[in-house]
């Protein structure tokens, strides 16, 4: 398994990004791993970190980054949100596709939390598969409260659509 670590432009800053290939030559398919709220690539607990390990071992490189103002990311926290955490899912996605060492056409979202409502908005990449660990989507609370009109349109508005 080889590991490398790199920063990918997106916008008006970088996003930090490890990959995690099985062996240097080939072409894999990928899973790109997005962390949950107030974590980092590596995961809670390394949860991520341990993943791209299994995966590795299954054959199937992963990547996974740091979100706006979290971990290595130094985008400034004002720039926090949904939409900001789509545009870098989509910059590292489409990055992916481009680099010769991962199917194009192979490239699936694994989300944890956050991440997996992240993973979720971001159906219209065209994911070959989508997973969600504890994935944080629903905008109804248990007791009945329903997140405000406004809320839940910013929230369709920022959706990657294809």
């Amino acid at each position: 398994m080889i590991e490398e670590r790199l920063f990918v432009p997106c916008k008006d800053h970088d996003i930090p990004m490890v990959l995690c290939v099985p062996q240097a030559e080939g072409s894999y398919p990928c899973m790109l791993l997005l962390h949950g709220f107030l974590s980092y690539k590596e995961g809670d607990g390394y949860l991520l970190a341990k993943c791209a390990q299994a995966l590795a071992k299954a054959g199937i490189a992963s990547a996974r980054i740091d979100f706006c103002s979290m971990g290595e990311n130094r985008s400034s926290r004002i720039h926090y949100g949904t939409k900001v955490m789509l545009e870098e899912t989509k910059a590292i996605y489409q990055f992916l596709q481009k680099d010769k060492r991962f199917i194009s056409d192979r490239i699936g979202l694994l989300g944890h939390s956050l991440g997996g409502r992240i993973a979720l908005l971001s159906t219209g990449l065209n994911p070959k598969c989508i997973v969600t660990l504890n994935g944080a989507l629903k905008i109804q609370d248990q007791e009945g409260f329903k997140f405000s009109k406004e809320y839940v349109e910013d929230i369709q508005k920022t959706a990657i659509r294809s």
